[in-house]
């Protein structure tokens, strides 16, 4: 099938087709009529001939193609992982290579989507080398050496999973989490963190130094992942998304400041530079001999020199910190490199496109803020002031657009005459660039200017942007403000919308407001009745109290879904689903709503609850302790008592700023982590299907483990 094929009724005769002109072409509306339907046939023909390559078919045809090689379908309910796609083409070179150590790392990745390292932990034991049949392995039976600091550190960081020192043998089961080292055990580290790449971030200036998180919080800084070349390759530190270490880095350093122009040890971590620092407006980054790598708990300035080097920065990855030399007078540090997230949630650079371009629509009206491009007359603004001042003079009904095109801190309020006004009719987008994330340092005041008997006031959507300080709804009457991919970091910030209750034309009464993807601060609304809707969210009360308010709108009508509430919530009527609330629920009209699949304390207030943890957990011990005997009250009020002890969400980290924010702990109760309607966990993080995944990790290596061998799954992040 030729793609530039000519249309029939260029193939005719030329007397054919000067006759039918002649007859105004009923002969040329025929064939194209014909000719369309031959396209659609040869499209299916060239689709048919895809599809029988795994490479190239559709993705509904590649468990049929599974299917002929024995494929077994697994979970199909995770959204990256829906095609078998990568299995399928894997599945003959897995048997052939079935049970060795690189094929169980490999089918790991493919079914999780994950990074894994497989361990063979007999290759570990501690053993006497036998003189006439000597290993190539390294010599096992040793005492660590002391003086190999990275090895030390190896048998402690990452559960182990480079730990390179010999152990003595143990008989317990790894598959029950509680043996490793024994002659059948096989273990798969993994590492469920992605690591995100910023480039050309500002540094925050702090106390003593500067830190690589915008906000000023002590972070660490992640190894974006190098892909392994092979197959039979077993992954490095290099190849996995973990927290970089600072002895590596350190020993790396040295080398390099040692080795010779062209010098093969000038490879590892700085031949692609897992960070890079810029000052003052410079455009090269600070090269590698004019970095440190130390502990900066302490925030010492770093050495004038190493050896013949001088030395620029100091650099502490583990805590996120650097310090500069002293002279050096530093007026903007530009920084780039990776940190770690569970998920596609908040101001991040991740993929959002599918996003933007739902929020892209109809936009009659753009403008640019950078940084680093220079201003363009009427369309290109170096803050964001300057564009909202030029929106705010467009006439009602504009649709605009402010797009932000680095991830460079823009320290602004927009607030009082410099605030956003949304006139009836108006829609206002003001989204980061796909894949970066700008960090806007001041308040933010926005104000409809609709009147209140206008059936369509305006709207505010804002998408990607990392927001330190206060978003205020001012008294007035806006229609919508989203929040897509947004992050108000707790402690930091504050969401609140406000209300007259003398002039009804500014009670902002037909306010929407919606957050997709995002963390926030506490949100308050207390006067004002918008609709509130969150959809895979965390909200976070900014203490470490579960009684403060987490949101606390007791006039608004509340959708929650898929989110993490970390406080109290009050509102006048809720739904819920697939969420956790920390803190007391408090709702007005109790005869209506919903709450299914969720958590929250047994003394809220709340509407009818459907399969809720705890009180379904203490349904079923009830009705289990009801086969042997009546449960009286006070039984009931000790079993109560007992399961609100131990069954209650616990987190990888609660306050905003490491990597773990709100991810369920691996040793947070069962009933949570797999207590949504489709057995995933309830929280803003439902949509990771972990236990799907995990689930569909163990059925594979049910398939492809040796005879007698066992594996254990180590969750690192």
């Amino acid at each position: 099938m030729n793609a530039t094929r000519k249309p029939l009724y260029e193939l005719l005769p030329a007397i054919y087709r000067l006759r039918d002109a002649q007859q105004d072409q009923p002969l040329a509306a025929l064939l194209g009529v014909i000719d369309e339907q031959l396209l659609l046939l040869e499209e299916d023909l060239r689709q048919l001939y895809d599809d029988q390559f795994i490479e190239t078919c559709a993705d509904w045809v590649a468990p049929y193609l599974g299917d002929l090689v024995g494929y077994r379908p697994l979970h199909g309910v995770v959204t990256s992982l829906a095609s078998p796609r990568a299995e399928v083409a894997n599945t003959l070179r897995y048997r052939r290579a079935k049970g060795t150590a690189s094929m169980l790392e490999q089918l790991a990745c493919d079914v999780t989507g994950w990074s894994v390292r497989a361990v063979e932990f007999f290759e570990w034991l501690a053993w006497n080398q036998y003189m006439q049949h000597p290993r190539v392995t390294p010599a096992r039976g040793g005492t660590l050496d002391l003086r190999d600091h990275d090895a030390c550190e190896r048998v402690r960081i990452a559960e182990g999973a480079f730990d390179t020192s010999a152990h003595g043998v143990d008989v317990r089961s790894i598959a029950s989490g509680r043996g490793r080292h024994g002659l059948r055990n096989v273990g798969l580290f993994v590492w469920r963190l992605d690591a995100l790449r910023v480039t050309h971030a500002d540094a925050r200036k702090v106390s003593s130094g500067f830190t690589f998180h915008p906000v000023g919080l002590d972070a660490p800084l992640f190894n974006p992942p190098l892909p392994e070349g092979e197959f039979a390759h077993l992954a490095t530190e290099r190849n996995v998304p973990a927290p970089l270490r600072r002895r590596p880095l350190y020993d790396e350093l040295q080398a390099w400041r040692s080795a010779s122009p062209g010098d093969v040890r000038k490879k590892g971590y700085f031949a692609q530079p897992v960070f890079e620092v810029r000052v003052n407006g410079e455009a090269d980054a600070i090269p590698p001999e004019q970095v440190t790598i130390c502990d900066l708990e302490d925030w010492h300035a770093p050495p004038a020199n190493i050896g013949i080097h001088r030395i620029r920065v100091a650099v502490d990855p583990e805590l996120g910190r650097m310090t500069f030399a002293a002279g050096e007078v530093i007026e903007r540090a530009i920084v780039s490199y990776s940190y770690g997230s569970p998920a596609a949630i908040g101001g991040g650079t991740y993929d959002r496109l599918q996003s933007l371009d739902a929020a892209r629509v109809d936009v009659t009206w753009n403008a640019e803020v950078s940084q680093s491009l220079p201003p363009v007359a009427g369309s290109r603004f170096a803050t964001l002031s300057e564009a909202v001042q030029e929106w705010n003079g467009q006439p009602a009904g504009t649709s605009g657009a402010i797009h932000i095109l680095d991830s460079a801190s823009y320290a602004e309020s927009l607030t009082g005459s410099s605030s956003i006004q949304i006139p009836a009719g108006s829609r206002l987008l003001i989204a980061a660039a796909n894949e970066t994330r700008p960090h806007l340092l001041g308040n933010i005041s926005v104000k409809g200017t609709a009147a209140a008997n206008d059936s369509q006031p305006g709207a505010l959507i804002l998408n990607g942007l990392l927001i330190e300080g206060a978003l205020s709804v001012l008294v007035g009457n806006l229609g919508a403000l989203n929040l897509d991919h947004c992050t108000l970091p707790p402690r930091h910030s504050k969401l609140s919308v406000s209300a007259s209750q003398a002039d009804e034309s500014s009670r902002n009464s037909n306010l929407s407001l919606t957050l997709r993807h995002s963390i926030v601060g506490p949100v308050s609304s207390p006067d004002a009745a918008p609709a509130l809707r969150l959809e895979d969210c965390i909200v976070h009360n900014g203490t470490d109290d579960d009684a403060a308010p987490a949101i606390d709108a007791p006039h608004a009508v509340a959708d929650i879904r898929r989110s993490t509430l970390l406080g109290s919530t009050s509102t006048m009527h809720l739904e819920a689903r697939n969420s956790l609330f920390t803190g007391l629920v408090s709702v007005e009209r109790r005869q209506s709503g919903c709450m299914g699949f969720c958590y929250l304390p047994m003394d809220s207030r709340s509407p009818r609850r459907h399969r809720c943890q705890p009180d379904l957990e203490l349904e079923t011990q009830v009705a289990h302790a009801e086969r042997q005997a009546p449960v009286t009250a006070a039984q009931r009020a000790l079993l109560r008592s007992a399961i609100e002890s131990w069954l209650k969400p616990t987190f990888t980290a609660r306050d905003y700023g490491p990597p773990g924010f709100g991810q369920l702990r691996l040793s947070a109760p069962l009933q949570l982590r797999t207590g949504a309607d489709d057995e995933s966990e309830m929280g803003a993080f439902h949509d990771l299907f972990q236990p799907q995944r995990e689930s569909n990790l163990r059925l594979r290596l049910d398939e492809y483990l040796r005879f007698g061998f066992e594996a254990g799954v180590v969750f690192i992040t």
